[in-house]
C-alpha cells in the first residue's frame, strides 16, 4: 500500500470510531443508522458490549448527528404509585420511600431536587445544575489555557467548584 492509501485507511477508522457512542446498561439510546436512515432506540445492555453497556453506531453519512441518549429515571412507576428507586440499577440517594398516587397532592422541583408533598424524593438535575457544571468546565479550561495553571491544579478547581452549592460561594 502507498502512504495515502495508508492515510486514507487509518482516517476512516478513526472516523467510524468517531461515529461509535457508549451508552451505559441502564440507559436508553436513540440512533439513526443506515441508508434508510431510520430512527432506533436501544437500552443500553441490548446493544454489543458488555455488562456495563453497549455500543451504538450512529449514521457515519449524517453531518447533523445522529444519537440521543437518554438517561435512567431516579424514580420507578407501579401501578400503586412511585418509589425513589432507580429502576434498573436499584440506587437510591435516599432511603427508599415509597408514594401511593392517592397520597400525593403537590410535585415540585426545587435545586436539582424532586419534591412530593413538600419532601425530597429523588435527586434530579436540573438545567440550572448543568449550566452550572458547564460553566466550571469552561472557567477549568479557561485557567489553564490564560494563566498557564497545571491540568492537576485546574481539575481540583472544578472538582471543588462542581461540589460547593451555588449560594455557598
Amino acid at each position: 500500500m502507498s502512504e495515502w492509501t495508508t492515510l486514507f485507511v487509518v482516517a476512516a477508522a478513526l472516523y467510524l470510531v468517531e461515529c461509535c457512542v457508549w451508552a451505559k446498561s441502564t440507559g436508553t439510546v436513540l440512533y439513526r443508522f443506515g441508508w434508510r436512515r431510520v430512527w432506533r432506540v436501544a437500552r443500553g445492555a441490548d446493544l454489543p458490549g458488555n455488562f456495563r453497556g453497549g455500543l451504538a453506531l450512529a449514521d457515519p453519512f449524517s453531518w447533523s448527528g445522529s444519537v440521543a441518549i437518554a438517561g435512567e429515571w431516579p424514580i420507578s412507576i407501579s401501578p400503586s404509585g412511585v418509589t425513589n428507586v432507580a429502576p434498573a440499577s436499584g440506587q437510591t440517594g435516599t432511603p427508599s420511600w415509597h408514594v401511593r398516587f392517592e397520597d400525593i397532592r403537590h410535585v415540585d422541583t426545587q435545586a436539582g431536587e424532586l419534591r412530593i408533598n413538600g419532601q425530597r424524593f429523588a435527586r434530579v438535575s436540573s438545567p440550572e445544575t448543568n449550566l452550572r457544571r458547564i460553566a466550571a468546565i469552561f472557567e477549568a479550561r479557561e485557567q489553564m489555557l490564560e494563566f498557564n495553571v497545571p491540568v492537576p491544579l485546574a481539575l481540583e478547581s472544578m472538582m471543588l467548584a462542581l461540589k460547593v452549592p451555588e449560594g455557598s460561594r
